[in-house]
């Protein structure tokens, strides 16, 4: 084989492996040590479905909620004190986090089951912030994404996944510090 073909295909193969990715970079700014003892209200996320790109509106309709039940489910999975938010004001000691779904790309099934190597995934993305409820100040805000990985599943339990692994990302922000 010639240099300029084994570097041709060198090339080809990194490229492609290199769109693999499902974790993308993520931004996370502000404090690292929230107290555990502290209770999180979590707020409903915001988020209009008619922004969403190659995903059934009507599907996705409630995934702001979703995404704020699984938030509620994994930080109590950590052992803190998590809850939903209802028309009550937080405790004066709690942390409020609320957000809303960015972007939402339903990607392509067929792209993700022919070609695969990130071609056709979906990306879901989270701007979100914690607020003391006491001062209202934030106290660390974030930006996180996630694309789906090669799979079967049609658009919308694909983004379902995404939003799923999300939750994990963002109920880890509460995590203490080593």
């Amino acid at each position: 084989m010639s240099n300029k073909r084994l570097f041709a295909a060198i090339f080809v193969l990194a490229s492609l492996v290199s769109g693999c990715a499902t974790h993308m970079p993520n931004n996370v700014e502000g404090d690292a040590g929230l107290g555990r003892t502290r209770p999180i209200i979590v707020e409903n996320f915001d988020f209009n479905p008619k922004g969403a790109v190659d995903v059934s509106a009507d599907s996705i309709e409630k995934l702001n909620l979703e995404l704020s039940e699984n938030v509620v489910s994994e930080l109590k999975k950590m052992g803190l004190p998590a809850k939903l938010a209802d028309k009550s004001a937080p405790a004066q000691d709690a942390y409020v986090l609320k957000g809303r779904i960015l972007q939402v790309n339903g990607g392509s099934t067929a792209l993700r089951i022919w070609i695969g190597f990130g071609a056709g995934s979906t990306t879901v993305t989270v701007r979100g912030e914690v607020l003391d409820a006491k001062t209202g100040a934030q106290v660390r805000n974030f930006t996180l994404t996630r694309q789906s990985n090669w799979t079967y599943s049609n658009n919308e339990a694909a983004v379902r996944e995404n939003i799923g692994e999300l939750a994990s990302d963002i109920a880890a922000l509460f995590k203490p510090a080593d």
